[in-house]
């Protein structure tokens, strides 16, 4: 099996999206912390809060796990991937319940953005097309179907749905775009390699030829 190298600064991307979902639970949750003086006080939006913090916090860990790369390989990234997506999925569809059925999270557009910065465009349809399976699959495990779709006139189901299309091609076309931008990237450092190593077998042999002389 062929190892993927992990692209320069994608890891530390990753990262700061773990920090900045942690510090959202953080921003989100000590107001009640204060005000409130007890988690009992909160209401089940903000315990939608506490299950992403712990899973934030599942996620920083996994990110600066030592010999990640030795343990796992080629699956490192695609995990922490995953798991960060099916996480987002899951909040936002119990937190949302019908209302964000078909609406994206902002931070999903940031996973994408990894995806497409690390893997080909290929990985790019795949991931769009696993994000709406996760969804649908989501919207009617987690929220009751019955509530859900009795309660909406079909109009806005077909909103909903046509949300979720309009929303795939925005990930193809950011996803191709960005694919398209690292390609060109990987392509300059590729030339850029093979011109140093041109100029280190030129500096070598003249040197082999002024010793001859």
């Amino acid at each position: 099996m062929q190892k993927h190298v992990i692209e320069p600064g994608l890891l530390q991307v990753f990262r700061f999206y773990a920090w900045l979902r942690f510090s959202v639970f953080l921003l989100t949750i000590i107001p009640f912390i204060l005000f409130l003086g007890s988690l009992d006080s909160l209401k089940y939006a903000s315990w939608v809060t506490i299950f992403t913090g712990v899973n934030e916090i599942i996620l920083l860990f996994y990110l600066y796990l030592p010999k990640r790369e030795h343990l796992l390989g080629n699956w490192y990234i695609p995990l922490g991937i995953g798991y960060a997506t099916l996480c987002l999925l899951i909040e936002q569809n119990l937190l949302f319940a019908q209302r964000g059925f078909g609406q994206a999270s902002p931070f999903l557009y940031i996973l994408l953005i990894l995806v497409a910065w690390q893997y080909g465009f290929h990985m790019v349809i795949l991931y769009t097309i696993s994000t709406v399976i996760l969804e649908i699959g989501l919207s009617y495990y987690l929220q009751i179907p019955e509530i859900i779709f009795s309660g909406l006139p079909n109009t806005e189901i077909v909103i909903a749905y046509g949300s979720i299309f309009a929303r795939s091609v925005t990930f193809i076309i950011i996803g191709f775009t960005v694919n398209r931008l690292v390609e060109a990237q990987r392509q300059q450092r590729q030339a850029l390699f093979e011109a140093n190593q041109k100029l280190v077998s030129h500096a070598a042999t003249l040197e082999q030829l002024t010793i001859s002389r």
